[in-house]
């Protein structure tokens, strides 16, 4: 799309144009999956992040890959919202490594504003820059709240909804 009156492209829907033709983007060759279909704030299960790689889309090697989860809004900068991922076990494919947030021994607990979507970021290399990645089925990695979590609080504004 193409927006010719640059004061009004974020308040008028209509002032943008669609362009003819298409981009066609290569895909990263990195995708990442998790064990679990639904992410709770609150986890008693292991949560495992895998990342796996197309064969032959790059040569590094995956003992030095780095992931960084951080919400939608922060991009793949410095700071990573869930930071407790830990690297597990080697597979036995160059192209697979798996990171633990939960697991049984140490749950996942996250504060209520910690439920929402995140990106999955990539570093390949020690001295690379962290990439997005995309899973298979969704761009994002969605934590959901618990059911108790948009209960109305007591109080003298207990009856109003915000």
């Amino acid at each position: 799309c193409f927006c010719p009156h640059r004061k009004h492209c974020s308040s008028d829907l209509f002032a943008w144009t669609k362009v003819a033709g298409a981009i066609t983007v290569q895909s990263s060759g990195f995708a990442w999956q998790t064990n679990v279909p639904v992410i709770s704030r609150f986890m008693s299960e292991t949560l495992e992040l895998t990342v796996v790689r197309e064969p032959f889309t790059s040569y590094s090697h995956k003992d030095d890959w780095e992931v960084r989860v951080n919400p939608v809004s922060s991009g793949c900068g410095p700071t990573s919202a869930l930071t407790a991922w830990t690297a597990g076990a080697g597979s036995v494919s160059p192209d697979v490594k798996t990171w633990y947030l939960a697991t049984r021994a140490q749950p996942l607990h996250l504060n209520v504003t910690d439920a929402g979507q995140y990106i999955v970021c990539l570093r390949e290399t020690p001295t690379g820059t962290f990439q997005q990645i995309a899973s298979v089925a969704s761009l994002y990695l969605t934590i959901e709240r618990l059911p108790g979590d948009r209960m109305h609080t007591g109080g003298v504004f207990a009856g109003q909804k915000f």
